[in-house]
């Protein structure tokens, strides 16, 4: 689902699945470099500040029906905004939005910002 290479080292982190990402057994060392694939579909980015992600779930009340993911969010922190790529059935949607607009979640990891920040979708 996604890869992390980090800052001033050879080391790949691998993540799992949308059911168990494994974001949070990431080693705690600052990213420089994420490469995250759904389906299709692949967000680069590189040298944020911060990366996160949100996988929302659609639970239904009939227990006999399977959860479902309706959505994930890859989220990009730079200094004074957010960049928030979003994955759903409608297609993949980007938004850059001001830190004070940002919700609070946590699970953010650390990332670099020595550089300049981008991203591309492929």
């Amino acid at each position: 689902m996604y890869k992390v290479y980090f800052d001033q080292t050879n080391e790949v982190f691998n993540g799992g699945s949308l059911q168990n990402s494994k974001w949070n057994l990431m080693p705690d060392k600052p990213i420089k470099k994420l490469v995250y694939q759904l389906d299709d579909k692949c967000v680069v980015a590189e040298n944020f500040e911060s990366y996160n992600h949100l996988i929302e779930h659609v639970s239904f009340l009939n227990k006999n029906m399977p959860t479902k993911i309706s959505k994930v969010s890859l989220l990009l922190k730079r200094k004074e905004d957010c960049v928030i790529i979003t994955f759903s059935q409608q297609g993949i949607t980007e938004e850059i939005i001001d830190l004070k607009d940002l919700p609070k979640v946590t699970g953010w990891k650390r990332g670099i910002l020595n550089q300049q920040s981008n991203y591309k979708i492929l």
